[in-house]
């Protein structure tokens, strides 16, 4: 009788702590399967795949958008890093799951910046995206898809970096069902 009290409390410790965001899920759903593995020719990935389910573990991510994709219905994200050969420049993915195509239409345009140039005809990777050339250092390119808002950011300004951008954002939108 003891013992099975006990396996009844830590269930329930576990499952509250589950869903309060105390246990992370890493390993990801359908959001790690869209990440690119070895499909890019020269690029490695660093690390292993960052994938979470809750609010709480979103939050943890810490670069400030958090809020966008948690009003807009945010259902799971992953991320990645991935290293140019010869370790000297970075790629970072993030693909972020919304309810559905509404939400991540919205998530896209409450983070636009002002800075992004709109892509169109075969520099679009998805439904809209911009490109971002403004910082001095990075680029970034956002676009969305079906339910999925995706950002890709290169440690680099220049049209070699700019050609990685659409490389990786192309893979993903190739699996984006």
């Amino acid at each position: 009788m003891r013992r099975a009290f006990v396996f009844l409390v830590a269930f329930m410790v576990a499952s509250c702590a589950l869903r309060c965001g105390k246990l992370s899920q890493k390993g990801g759903g359908d959001t790690a399967s869209l990440l690119p593995t070895t499909d890019i020719s020269g690029w490695s990935p660093s690390g292993s795949i960052e994938s979470v389910s809750n609010t709480t573990d979103l939050y943890n991510w810490d670069d400030g958008a958090e809020q966008v994709f948690v009003d807009h219905y945010f259902v799971e994200a992953s991320r990645w890093i991935y290293t140019a050969s010869g370790g000297s420049l970075q790629l970072r993915l993030r693909i972020y799951a919304l309810r559905d195509s509404a939400s991540a239409q919205a998530a896209y345009n409450d983070t636009r910046s002002g800075t992004g140039t709109p892509l169109t005809g075969s520099q679009n990777p998805g439904r809209e995206a911009r490109l971002d050339e403004s910082a001095i250092q990075a680029l970034t390119l956002e676009f969305w898809k079906s339910r999925y808002f995706v950002r890709v950011v290169i440690e680099e300004n220049s049209l070699q970096a700019k050609n990685v951008l659409f490389l990786f954002a192309s893979n993903v939108a190739g699996k984006i069902p």
